[in-house]
């Protein structure tokens, strides 16, 4: 019976998977970064779409990572980096317009928001031996300086998986709101999105 029931969970896994994302959100207006000066002081940042370039930055320098980045400009994000005085690149942020999360977030404020108002953060990566120092969440407040400095984006969204302990920390740190739940499921590898919206 063990052997039947250890079978069955395995499985429903398979065919059924959920992953659990956290969703955040922060307001850029008045939004004034605190940053650690140390580190900024050593910073440049701008923006690049050079794939081979941002491969680097990635553990291992694959052609499924290759292919995550050019998917990653495909869908229309833009590609926020930060490197040092000598021009290596310690890290980057690909962010831009997601109709799904805008319509979780929409769904959140319940009053009409702008689609240029809005932005998701799709994915954060800074090179092994910088992490854990501070640069990811300098070079985030960096990105969400530029965009409150530019004044057209009012609103910041990014979706966490429940694990990871220390993109949470920093999302509480600078101030972010949790706002819901989107749960990610699979069923024989088709996705489909459900969430749970605080109000």
């Amino acid at each position: 019976m063990k052997y039947i029931l250890s079978l069955f969970l395995r499985i429903s896994a398979m065919i059924y998977k959920n992953r659990p994302y956290l969703l955040f959100y922060t307001n850029l207006c008045g939004f004034k970064p605190i940053f650690n000066k140390d580190i900024a002081s050593n910073l440049n940042f701008g923006y690049t779409s050079d794939v081979d370039l941002l491969i680097n930055i990635f553990r291992y320098k694959s052609k499924k990572n290759k292919k995550r980045v050019k998917d990653l400009f495909t869908q229309g994000y833009k590609c926020f980096v930060i490197y040092d005085n000598d021009k290596n690149i310690i890290g980057a942020i690909w962010f831009g317009f997601n109709e799904d999360h805008f319509k979780f977030f929409k769904a959140k404020k319940g009053f009409a928001i702008k689609p240029e108002e809005y932005i998701y953060i799709k994915l954060c990566i800074v090179k092994d031996i910088y992490r854990g120092k501070g640069y990811g969440t300098t070079m985030n407040l960096m990105l969400l300086d530029t965009l409150a400095r530019d004044g057209v984006v009012k609103y910041v969204s990014s979706a966490v998986y429940f694990k990871n302990s220390a993109s949470l920390s920093y999302h509480i740190k600078v101030g972010f709101q949790f706002y819901g739940i989107n749960f990610i499921k699979k069923y024989f590898g088709i996705k489909r999105n459900s969430q749970i919206i605080l109000k």
